[in-house]
């Protein structure tokens, strides 16, 4: 298991579950008991498939384009390991603020250093852009945790690009925001 994702895991473990939940790219790495405990009476995955490995999705969009809204708002949205197939972020978060109840609770995994992988593979955003798109589009941050690279090695090969380094060691984030 790589370092990204045990921190992952590790951040998931960290979170109670209580009320209806949507897991937005869900369909890869389902979110469903892998959180520190689960009351959900009501859990859907959107995603931009409809099926993968026999999972299936309970709404089909891209985030990126204008979506219908839902005709439902849920407590707790999950976007883990999603934000790097935004091409258009502002929208897509736009598109996720009309899922979430207002005083609902979004959490965000998201990596801005990374190797870039297979599939659709398009965006990194900093701590600086994470904030400013969920406060644009209608969201409270709460808590930013940083992810933290496994040795000095990439720090030190980042020093050789440049010596500004505000978050120095940090591979992405972890944040929690409320709807407002």
């Amino acid at each position: 298991m790589s370092n990204a994702r045990r921190q992952i895991e590790a951040w998931l473990k960290t979170i109670d579950v209580k009320g209806s939940v949507l897991d937005v790219g869900g369909l890869f790495w389902p979110v469903r008991g892998r959180t520190k405990s689960w009351d959900a009476g009501l859990y859907d995955i959107l995603d931009v498939k409809p099926t993968r490995n026999g999972v299936t999705a309970a709404y089909v969009c891209d985030l990126n384009k204008p979506c219908n809204p839902l005709y439902l708002l849920y407590d707790i949205v999950f976007c883990v390991e999603v934000t790097d197939h935004f091409w258009n972020p502002v929208q897509a978060f736009r598109n996720i603020a009309t899922m979430v109840a207002k005083g609902g609770t979004l959490y965000i995994s998201s990596n801005f250093l990374f190797p870039h992988h297979t599939g659709f593979d398009c965006i990194r955003l900093t701590r600086t852009g994470l904030e400013k798109i969920l406060t644009e589009t209608g969201f409270e941050v709460v808590e930013v945790k940083p992810r933290m690279a496994v040795n000095e090695q990439l720090g030190t090969a980042l020093d050789l690009e440049s010596k500004v380094q505000y978050h120095k060691g940090e591979t992405g984030y972890f944040v929690q925001a409320r709807k407002i």
